[in-house]
């Protein structure tokens, strides 16, 4: 009696064809999601960075009311009104508004349209 039992076949490798194929649908959908991630990503800074904008004028106005003036820098407003100057995730600068109404600006980020989000009554 022998002891030869029957030899398993051993695992298909790749070729070089179906390595590239394989790379090149990698490839595809990586081309295909980034633009889409990269466009997530720049809207969610840019609505980051209009709450810290929101929050910046909120605190302006608190400043106004309780000290009678215009805060000089965002710094002025710490710790009593804001926990720490807020910036905006895309690296720009977040100016003051003015006391006349104007909101605050970012370098980066355009302001919203106060005509487009203010109500008209008749």
């Amino acid at each position: 009696m022998s002891n030869s039992s029957p030899s398993s076949p051993s695992p298909r490798k790749w070729n070089l064809g179906e390595t590239l194929v394989a790379a090149a649908v990698l490839l595809l959908l990586a081309a295909i999601a980034f633009p889409a991630f990269l466009k997530t990503r720049d809207q969610r800074h840019a609505a980051d960075c209009s709450v810290a904008r929101d929050a910046l004028a909120t605190a302006c106005r608190r400043y106004a009311i309780t000290r009678g003036g215009w805060p000089g820098s965002p710094a002025a407003l710490v710790p009593d009104f804001l926990p720490a100057v807020p910036a905006c995730p895309s690296g720009g600068t977040i100016a003051l508004g003015t006391p006349y109404g104007d909101p605050p600006t970012c370098t980066v980020h355009a302001p919203l349209d106060p005509e487009a989000t203010q109500e008209t009554f008749p």
